[in-house]
């Protein structure tokens, strides 16, 4: 079976995504503890490690290997922000309208037009970088 194609391709996509949701939520926790209990703030930074660790051993299994400098970083980091901004928030857009959810509706809009601007950023940072011209972010 083509990896590309795989289930176990699937599983480590959802892997890294669930990693990264779980660091984003010690982060979230740790800053909500550590003005109170200092040793419980570290026990979620130490999660948040393991979660952030876990998240760049799936991202490199499905990048054939750790990311290579910085170029091939910002190239990932527009492909990543160009399908936000295209398709999965504006898919989500209309799913949460669809559903009577009108306030998430837009803040799936404002993400899609926020990612957008970065897609744009990292183009142009690209072409720089490259040597070529970028369209002008507007």
């Amino acid at each position: 079976m083509e990896f590309e194609t795989s289930r176990t391709r699937e599983n480590l996509q959802v892997a890294l995504a669930g990693e990264s949701q779980n660091a984003t939520v010690s982060r979230q926790m740790k800053k909500h503890v550590k003005l109170q209990d200092r040793g419980q703030a570290a026990d979620f930074e130490a999660d948040m490690q393991l979660e952030k660790d876990l998240a760049r051993q799936w991202f490199e299994v499905l990048n054939e290997g750790p990311v290579n400098g910085t170029l091939a970083s910002l190239h990932e980091a527009g492909a990543q922000s160009g399908r936000e901004w295209s398709t999965l928030y504006r898919d989500w857009a209309a799913v949460a309208e669809e559903e009577g959810y009108q306030d998430l509706a837009s803040q799936f809009r404002q993400a899609a037009e926020t990612r957008e601007q970065a897609a744009k950023n990292h183009e142009q940072w690209l072409a720089g970088a490259h040597g070529t011209a970028a369209p002008e972010n507007g």
